[in-house]
């Protein structure tokens, strides 16, 4: 087939009649992917980026980075937009509040981080698609399909990268054995952007745990509420959607919620937990939230996509295809699975809101307890060897 026709917004790459053979290509571009096309292309690999929606549209996240996430961001030479420094967390359960210190985070709207990582992946070199559905037609000999309003052609990479989120299980055309399935009892994320709020909200995350999930709050630099939460589906039934959801546990919490929360319009994701049988196959890297995910808190989910992007480009370079089945999924738990282990600690924590109630009870007891618990949530414990925090100038 002639090379792939696609629609593109003013920003984005349109592709022309170059070549339909890349040594990477990667599906999805969002955080993942694009730490994987940069890292891929920077390095001097022909790689194609390609993204089944537009470019920079806003998606469910807390909006929330932490200091791992950030330090990658500068180590890919990603330049953000303004964003606003958040300094604590502020835990309410039940009326009872603990505040923990989140050194260096920052909160910015999905959209502008996911440009600014598209922008840079298309300077390091890669060739990006968006508004392009890719999947993989022959796994075997890495034949990727590519459809857009414009039309379709099928491309060939020695290596797949698959990076699509959790929306894309099942619609990025790998074996069924790369497919990440949702555990027992997973919740959703939902997130939703309200009117703009005045200087008592900044500066923190103001996070409400209580029965049928947790909901947190941050100001974006604009002075708008972003609310971020991980939802029970049952609960968000019972109650009438998201919003009703998460204005409840905000009140139960002690939080007084927004006005709007309610009537907001929410953006879901599918359910979170949840991991691969086999994150890989010869040829074939699944990585991100495509690969495993767990509940985060406070900016780590980032975090944990820039990690094993970075890591899955490091394996393409350098592996041999043959090997990825076996050695991947090992790299993939060394570079994550501490990380996601202990989130998911926490979760168990907040599910039960009278063990969350004393747990909170005890950190504003104990000063010392809450600081040193900090780095559980602002990423300060990162893996040897990785070169994160030396700036790139």
């Amino acid at each position: 087939m002639g090379s792939v026709a696609v629609a593109h917004g003013a920003d984005e790459t349109r592709p022309g009649s170059g070549s339909e053979r890349f040594r990477v290509a990667v599906i999805g571009a969002g955080p993942a992917g694009c730490a994987a096309a940069i890292r891929c292309a920077a390095a001097g690999a022909d790689t194609l980026l390609v993204e089944r929606a537009a470019l920079g549209r806003e998606k469910p996240c807390g909006g929330c980075l932490n200091a791992e996430a950030l330090a990658r961001l500068d180590a890919l030479g990603v330049s953000l937009p303004r964003s606003a420094r958040l300094d604590a967390l502020e835990l309410r359960v039940r009326g009872r509040s603990a505040r923990l210190p989140l050194d260096g985070s920052r909160a910015l709207p999905r959209s502008a981080l996911d440009g600014a990582m598209a922008r840079r992946a298309r300077e390091a070199g890669a060739t990006v698609y968006d508004r392009t559905a890719a999947r993989l037609v022959d796994a075997a000999l890495g034949r990727v399909e590519l459809r857009s309003e414009a039309g379709g052609a099928i491309v060939v990479a020695e290596r797949v990268i698959l990076a699509g989120g959790l929306a894309g299980v099942g619609r990025d055309g790998a074996p069924a054995a790369l497919r990440a399935a949702p555990a027992r009892g997973s919740r959703f994320g939902a997130s939703a952007t309200l009117a703009p709020v005045g200087p008592e909200w900044a500066g923190a995350i103001w996070m409400g745990v209580g029965a049928g999930g947790y909901a947190g709050l941050a100001r974006y630099p604009d002075g708008a509420l972003h609310v971020g939460a991980a939802l029970d589906p049952g609960a968000a039934r019972a109650a009438g959607g998201p919003g009703p959801l998460c204005a409840r546990i905000l009140a139960d919490s002690g939080i007084s919620p927004p006005s709007d929360l309610c009537a907001a319009r929410f953006r879901g994701t599918p359910l979170l937990t949840r991991r691969a049988t086999r994150p890989a196959a010869a040829g074939i890297l699944a990585t991100g939230d495509r690969a495993a995910y767990g509940e985060p808190f406070t900016g780590e989910g980032i975090a944990w996509a820039l990690r094993t992007g970075a890591a899955a480009a490091e394996r393409a370079l350098r592996g041999k295809p043959e090997g990825d089945a076996r050695a991947w999924p090992r790299r993939h738990r060394g570079a994550v699975g501490l990380a996601q282990a202990r989130c998911r600690t926490i979760a168990l924590v907040l599910r039960r809101p009278r063990l969350a109630a004393a747990a909170t009870r005890l950190l504003r007891a104990s000063p010392g307890l809450a600081a040193r618990l900090g780095p559980v949530f602002h990423g300060r414990l990162r893996p040897k060897g990785t070169g994160i925090g030396r700036s790139r100038r």
